[in-house]
């Protein structure tokens, strides 16, 4: 599909903070399903709603060779304060968690007799079946320009290198890891590591379903759903979404468009952008 049309097809209100950027990395953050800003907002809204895990409890495994796995683990805690979450560091109690937790970061197959002990952990977690939970430190543009903490991150690439070939062959990286970035994208990135433990978020409705403009599928009163274009996204990159678009919508009282005449407004100025981009295309003339 090509940029111009996403241009036209994105609510006003996002097309600057995703356009104007030097790259277009951010523009994954935002979902690429946008018929109309009333069913934009029904589908995604309910994303926003509070984080509750008060039932929720995991036995996991952490591994005192595995430099960063319990802070992260503490990390889950505070961004968790109502999950019950139990971590053990004794090998011999292996067998009894419901899950191993490696942290990969430039530091975990890099470090000599440390590594190759770690190696023989997982080698033992994946001999007995026991689930792995990957996370690994994702290299981001905060990192140069906002100061963060350092975290030494790395390109997941690097994995393949150093890792030890016996673990690469018995399917180790066949789990897709969870990118842990900084900043606001923390949070999400905790939110989605937890989904992987089993904890689970119980969301709320939005706020805007009081509203009677909008029916029980999301939209306007009198729009159908034929009428609506439609932008899907691959399965590949779905499963990301989902947890990144908390960090978007901070709030669950997202419901800024619920009257027609703002909607309206938004729509015809998305119409004259879309318009304004046709007109600055080049056109091609047959000799």
């Amino acid at each position: 599909m090509s940029l111009a049309r996403f241009l036209s097809a994105v609510p006003l209100f996002l097309s600057r903070p995703i356009f104007s950027h030097p790259h277009l990395i951010p523009f994954l953050l935002f979902p690429c399903l946008w018929p109309s800003p009333s069913l934009f907002f029904q589908l995604h809204a309910p994303l926003c709603a509070p984080y509750s895990s008060s039932a929720n409890s995991f036995d996991e495994r952490c591994s005192e060779h595995n430099l960063g796995a319990m802070e992260l683990t503490w990390e889950l805690k505070r961004a968790l304060p109502k999950a019950a979450i139990f971590v053990s560091q004794d090998i011999e109690e292996l067998v009894k968690c419901q899950c191993m937790l490696l942290y990969l970061n430039s530091n975990t197959w890099t470090r000599g007799i440390a590594s190759s002990k770690l190696a023989e952990e997982v080698t033992m977690a994946m001999e007995r079946d026991i689930p792995r939970i990957l996370a690994h430190e994702f290299p981001s543009w905060v990192d140069e320009h906002m100061h963060s903490p350092p975290r030494d991150a790395c390109p997941f690439g690097d994995f393949f290198v150093d890792t030890p070939l016996e673990l690469i062959k018995a399917g180790l990286y066949k789990q897709v890891a969870t990118a842990l970035k900084p900043g606001r994208w923390r949070k999400a990135a905790l939110i989605h590591l937890a989904g992987k433990f089993g904890l689970r978020e119980k969301l709320s409705k939005p706020a805007f379903e009081k509203d009677s403009t909008f029916d029980k599928a999301g939209m306007m009163q009198g729009e159908t759903r034929s009428s609506l274009p439609s932008f899907r996204m691959s399965s590949a990159l779905s499963s990301y979404f989902k947890p990144l678009q908390a960090v978007i919508y901070p709030s669950a009282k997202v419901g800024v468009l619920a009257h027609s005449e703002e909607l309206a407004a938004v729509e015809t100025q998305v119409e004259h952008q879309h318009t304004q981009v046709q007109s600055a295309a080049p056109v091609s003339s047959n000799p």
